[in-house]
Order: structure tokens, then sequence, then C-alpha cells
């Protein structure tokens, strides 16, 4: 059983190897934007005048909004991991190399780089609690000044209201119906909103799971050598098909100014689909068991 797992979590990393850096790419583009548009637009007019100016102007403000702290993670980890760097830096495995192995001069370099390593490990751990304040947090909404005043002055109506019938019990009463009301609020969505979740969710937990399946089977069915001759494989990658989109989303987002009101919209869509994916990925797992057994 524990070998099943361990396979199972290699592919999936192998997996990740490649939509990580993608969604911090592509998809990192798709959602900013690219670029700070009033910057660059004057960097841009500038040199106007010249193509290939323009085109390494292009190149440059691209080359900045892709590199970030996660894809450079990402490549660090993978470089480390398939070069013998893993047997400095990774220990505890029979193919580490004890710094006392090496000579004085490689053995401080490799000590300070494992420092470095476990640093990054450490600040790597807190990313997903990290991610998660994150989504929570977008949930907040600071109110304007007007909306602040509408709902000091709704309050005060309550409090009057419910004074004159039930004067014991007005500020529990309140209370109450201010929770109730925030506890329907995030039930309440718009028609853009509901709109976007129908499409995301049909996508999602029917037609792209559906075609993977009918793929891999026919695939399967012709004797392709594209069909892994693991069949762990394809139940991963069945799996990570039929999954809600990441809450990096949320964090991509707000890396900028530009975007980052549609935080709050973006993390209320995403709660909704973790919620809609509890019955559709455990019938797609069945499935996906069935078809690739």
């Amino acid at each position: 059983m524990s070998c099943f797992v361990y396979r199972i979590a290699g592919y999936i990393a192998l997996y990740l190897i490649g939509w990580s850096p993608a969604l911090w790419t592509f998809g990192y583009l798709l959602l900013t934007g690219g670029g700070e548009k009033g910057k660059e637009s004057g960097d841009v007019s500038g040199i106007r005048g010249s193509k290939w100016s323009s085109v390494f102007a292009t190149c440059r403000k691209i080359i900045r909004e892709l590199i970030n702290p996660p894809l450079v993670g990402i490549c660090l980890g993978t470089l480390i991991g398939v070069t013998p760097l893993r047997h400095v830096l990774i220990g505890n495995t029979a193919s580490s190399i004890a710094p006392d192995q090496l000579p004085a001069e490689l053995a401080l370099i490799a000590a300070v780089a494992k420092a470095l390593f476990e640093l990054g490990v450490l600040i790597g751990g807190a990313a997903l609690p990290g991610q998660t304040l994150v989504l929570a947090s977008s949930f907040v909404k600071i109110p304007s000044p007007q909306e602040a005043e509408a709902n000091a002055r709704k309050h005060n109506q309550l409090l009057l209201c419910d004074s004159a019938t039930h004067p014991q019990t007005t500020t529990l009463a309140v209370k109450a119906r201010e929770l109730v009301e925030r506890a329907a609020s995030l039930f309440k969505m718009g028609e853009s909103d509901l709109r976007a979740l129908l499409i995301a969710g049909v996508t999602r937990f029917a037609i792209l799971p559906a075609i993977g399946v009918v793929g891999f089977i026919a695939l399967k069915l012709v004797n392709s050598p594209w069909y892994p001759t693991d069949p762990i494989v394809a139940l991963v990658v069945l799996t990570m098909i039929c999954m809600p989109s990441a809450q990096n989303l949320v964090l991509l987002v707000n890396l900028r100014e530009e975007t980052r009101h549609l935080a709050p919209r973006l993390a209320g869509l995403l709660l909704r689909m973790y919620v809609l994916a509890i019955p559709f990925v455990t019938v797609w797992l069945t499935v996906f068991t069935a078809a690739m057994a």
C-alpha cells in the first residue's frame, strides 16, 4: 500500500513540475494582463520609432512578469532533484553524501548550500497556510464611506425598532440578524458570477473528465504507444482533470493593484466550486478507477 501511495505522489510531483510553471507564466499573464499599463505605456511611447526597441521593451516586460519567486523556487527544486546536488542537500537517503566525506572547501560550500536549502524548505512549508489565509482574507470587504454610513443607519434603525418591542434583547437580536445576513450573503450571486460558476463547473466537472475518459479508453483499445504502461499515470492525469481550480488564482490576482478588486469575486467562485467538487469528484474517481482497471 505504501509503495502504491509513493507512486501516486511521485506522478503528482511530475505533473506539478509542468503545471506550476504554466500557472505562474501563462496563467499569470492571462489574469493580470501583463505589465504596468501606465508606466509601460510611457516607456513604449518613447521608443515607438524603433521597431527593435519596442520588441525589446515588450520582451523585457514579459520576462519581468514571469520571473517570480514561485517559478524560481520550482525551477531550483527541479534542478536539485535531477542533479547530483540532491545527494548533498537531501539527507537521510541511501545515496546521501555526508559533509565529512568531502574536502574542507567543498564541505563548507555544501554546509552553506544545505542551510539555504533547509531555509527554502521551511519557507515553502508555509506556502499552503499562506495561500489559505489569502483566500480567506479575500472575502473581507472594506466598505466605502457611503456604505459604512448606510450600514450604521440601518443598524440604528434596527436598534430603535427592536427596543420598542423587546427592550431586553435588543443587542442580541440585532447581532443575530447581522450574522444571518452575513451568512446569507455568501450564497448571493450576481448574474455574471452565476454564469461564470455554471460555465466553469460544467467544463471542469463534466466536459473535461468525459473527454479524458473517452480518450484514454480509445488509446487503450487501439494499443496506442501514447497510453501509459502504468495505469496509475492515467488515473493521476484523469484525477487532475476533474479537480477544481487552484486557490493560487486568488493569490495571482492579489499580486497586482489593477486586478486586486477581482479577488473577492474569484475567491467566492472558487469556494463554491470546492463545494460542488465533493460529489462530482467522488463519482468521477469511481469511474476513473473502473475504466483504468
